[in-house]
Formats: structure tokens, sequence, C-alpha cells
């Protein structure tokens, strides 16, 4: 299962606009995990969302603008 997969070393070298999102509700994957994730990557942005775990089903219109606002900043 990817949550325990040992990433930290790749996601350390990542080179590239990164977003993380966490989900105020989501008890798989805790907020502050996902916030510990976003602070191993190189100026990854954390965000942390109402929503839960399968956040894309659960709010879609709150994920797809918070991906659409990110892409703005880093003018992709």
């Amino acid at each position: 299962m990817l949550a325990s997969t040992e990433m930290d070393g790749e996601l350390a070298r990542l080179n590239c606009p990164v977003l993380v999102i966490g989900g105020s509700f989501d008890r798989v994957r805790v907020p502050a995990l996902a916030e510990a994730t976003a602070k191993s990557i190189p100026g990854a942005r954390y965000s942390e969302l109402r929503t839960g775990h399968y956040m894309s089903v659960q709010t879609p219109e709150l994920i797809s603008d918070c991906i659409a606002e990110f892409l703005k900043t880093v003018d992709a």
C-alpha cells in the first residue's frame, strides 16, 4: 500500500510545483500526515480543506477550485 511506502528521499528531490491537499475530516490520512508530506518537498504548498479521504468524490468543486488556484500561482 502506498501509505506504508518510504518516499522521503524521492520527495525531497522533486523540483517542480507541488500541491499537497489534506482533508480536515480524513481519518485514513490525517491532515498532520499530509502536511508532513508537504514539508518534506522543497517549496511545496499545503492546503487543508474541509473534506474527507475521498475528497474528489465528496467535494469535487472544492478540490477543483483549490487546484485551479494553485495552477494560477505557478503559471500553469
